[in-house]
C-alpha cells in the first residue's frame, strides 16, 4: 500500500477559507496532500488558519481576496500559478447574505451583496476551472491538465 495522499502534487485555492466549512476544506484538502491556497477578505483569520497547516507538516499560503472583485480574484489565481507553477483545484465556499431570512425582509442593498458573492464568485471559479482565457496572464500551458472547479453551500 503506499503512502501517497490523493491530492499530493496538487495546488488548491478555497474561497471563504477564515472559518467554519472553508477553514475546515482548507485543513482537508491538506491532509490529502493538496497545498492549499487560503483566500478570505480577512487577511489575519486566513493567515492563522495557514500557520496551523503548515505547522501540521503541510503547505498553505494565505493571499486576502475579494471574491466580489474579479481583480481581485485574478490577482489570486495569478499569485498561486507564480507561486506553485499550477492551479489543480478551485473550491468556491465563499458565501454572503442574511439566511435565513425571508426576502422581502431583506435591503435591496445586503440582497446585491449576496448575489454579487455567492453568484459573481461562482462564475469567476468556474472561469477559473475551465481555464479561461479570460484568466489573463495566466498561459494555457502552465494550467494544470484536469483543473477542476467545485462549490458549497451551507
Amino acid at each position: 500500500m503506499s503512502d501517497r495522499k490523493w491530492l499530493d502534487g496538487k495546488v488548491a485555492i478555497v474561497t471563504g477559507a477564515s472559518r467554519g466549512i472553508g477553514s475546515a476544506s482548507a485543513r482537508a484538502f491538506a491532509a490529502s496532500g493538496a497545498t492549499v491556497v487560503l483566500a478570505a477578505r480577512t487577511a489575519e483569520a486566513i493567515a492563522t488558519v495557514a500557520d496551523e497547516i503548515n505547522a501540521a507538516g503541510a503547505r498553505a499560503l494565505a493571499i486576502p481576496t475579494d471574491v466580489t472583485d474579479p481583480e481581485s480574484v485574478q490577482r489570486l489565481v495569478e499569485k498561486t500559478v507564480a507561486t506553485f507553477g499550477r492551479l489543480d483545484v478551485a473550491f468556491n465556499n465563499v458565501g454572503a447574505g442574511h439566511m435565513p431570512t425571508p426576502l422581502a425582509d431583506i435591503s435591496f442593498e445586503d440582497f446585491e451583496v449576496g448575489l454579487k458573492a455567492n453568484l459573481g464568485c461562482a462564475r469567476t471559479m468556474l472561469e477559473i476551472g475551465r481555464a479561461s482565457p479570460r484568466v489573463e496572464g495566466i498561459p494555457r500551458k502552465r494550467r494544470a491538465e484536469g483543473a477542476r472547479a467545485g462549490g458549497c453551500r451551507s
